[in-house]
């Protein structure tokens, strides 16, 4: 079945209680259950502000309508804006990459609630993971894998860790960061590793698969854009 992933940074949901905690100085509700017959769990969680992490205020279980989910509730202090950047314009461009999503807001107090139900009954084709591509690694990430590979030599961790990396690739990249085919990735340095995301950029590298993807398609698209957008040939 489908899951939901981390962003990119994993960084978005931590800002959100930090702001809220420095703004109102109170803690995140956290209420998620994972089968109908147990009680869902209930967490207060606030973040120390020194060491980053996160400290639980308090735990425990109660019942919710809900036979599965999770549910976050952040109160915080912030001015409610229209325009390019505000909170409905961030809702309404992720409604019209997510067809099958249901939205329900509420604007400035006494405005009427708005909800979008999700057209889509059945889920999208389950995209297929597939290992990093050279073209999109970041330094920090490249010195994380090279600790934990469990590659004898660069060579074989260039080839079996990432995408695309043939024995030929493996072979210029590391020529051209001038690190020895088979030096140890453990023993790799920050500037052997910056020499080689320097070489990433450079070498020419087959495009990652595109199974990794889950278009909406052009069905769905063109509904979504008919229920947010509301173009003029559906208001006549």
């Amino acid at each position: 079945m489908l899951k939901q992933a981390r962003g990119q940074q994993g960084i978005g949901i931590s800002a959100a209680v930090m702001y809220s905690q420095l703004t109102t100085g109170k803690p995140v509700k956290v209420v998620t259950r994972t089968s109908p017959r147990q009680d869902a769990h209930v967490y207060e969680i606030q973040i120390h502000t020194k060491t980053n992490t996160p400290v639980i205020v308090s735990e425990g279980t109660q019942e919710w309508e809900r036979p599965h989910g999770t549910q976050v509730e952040i109160e915080l202090l912030a001015s409610y804006k229209k325009g390019q950047r505000s909170v409905d314009e961030y809702l309404h461009q992720v409604a019209m990459a997510n067809p099958a999503r249901r939205r329900s807001s509420t604007g400035r107090p006494g405005t009427p609630r708005s909800c979008t139900s999700g057209w889509r009954k059945s889920l999208p084709i389950e995209a297929k993971a597939i290992k990093p591509h050279p073209h999109g690694i970041e330094l920090g990430v490249l010195l994380d894998m090279l600790k934990l590979t469990h590659a004898r030599n660069v060579k074989a961790f260039l080839e079996h860790e990432f995408s695309r990396m043939r024995r030929r690739v493996s072979l210029e990249v590391l020529e051209a960061a001038r690190i020895q085919p088979s030096a140890s990735p453990k023993r790799i340095t920050r500037e052997q590793g910056d020499e080689l995301v320097r070489a990433f950029a450079k070498a020419k590298i087959m495009k990652p698969p595109t199974d990794c993807l889950s278009p909406i398609g052009e069905e769905l698209l063109l509904h979504t854009v008919q229920r947010e957008a509301e173009p003029e040939s559906r208001r006549a």
